[in-house]
Formats: C-alpha cells, structure tokens, sequence
C-alpha cells in the first residue's frame, strides 16, 4: 500500500479521535477514508462507508464532529444546511439524519 510522507502535528488538548486519526495517518496507509473517525465511525473502506452512510448519521455522530472539529452546534447546522430546530427535533425524537437531511 502507498505510504504518505506527510507530518501529522499534535496538540495537547486533542480529543481520543483525533489521536486515532494520527495513529492512522502515522501509520502511513493511505488507503482508507480515515477522516470518519472525527463522526465516530469505524468503517473506513468506501463500500462499506457508503452503506453505513445509507443508513444514516446519529445526532452524537455530528456533536462528535462539532467537538472534534471545535466548533459549534450552530456551526455544524450551517455546514450541513440544516435549521438547528430541525436538528434538535431528530435528537428529540431519536432519529438518525438520512438522505436530504446530510
């Protein structure tokens, strides 16, 4: 597999998915969408990424985002084009964000 020869700085304050996301970059595999760690995924492959997609993202995945990614609920909202109201409603009633809604 390609290795990447690109350096990975660290930050003290990073969360434990940023450093796996490290962890996999230093590990020079190039292969594999890595960056899904900061949703809190665990597939990496584009198939089964997909099909995980398909089934649609948690609220926690995006507050996982937000945090990893160090902004805010309204922020997330803004770079998915959904109304915060929206959002809140599908953490209120339990349901995951699919289709037009990511």
């Amino acid at each position: 597999m390609p290795k990447s020869s690109h350096s990975v700085p660290t930050n003290s304050s990073d969360t434990p998915d940023i450093e796996r996301l490290r962890e996999k970059l230093r590990s020079g595999q190039v292969a594999g969408h890595y960056y899904v760690l900061l949703l809190g995924l665990r597939t990496f492959d584009t198939a089964g990424l997909m099909a995980r997609i398909g089934q649609g993202l948690s609220y926690n995945a995006l507050e996982r985002f937000g945090r990893n990614a160090g902004i805010s609920r309204e922020e997330v909202c803004d770079l998915i084009q959904i109304p915060p109201r929206t959002l809140a409603r599908r953490k209120e009633e339990g349901l995951r964000l699919e289709g037009l809604d990511v």
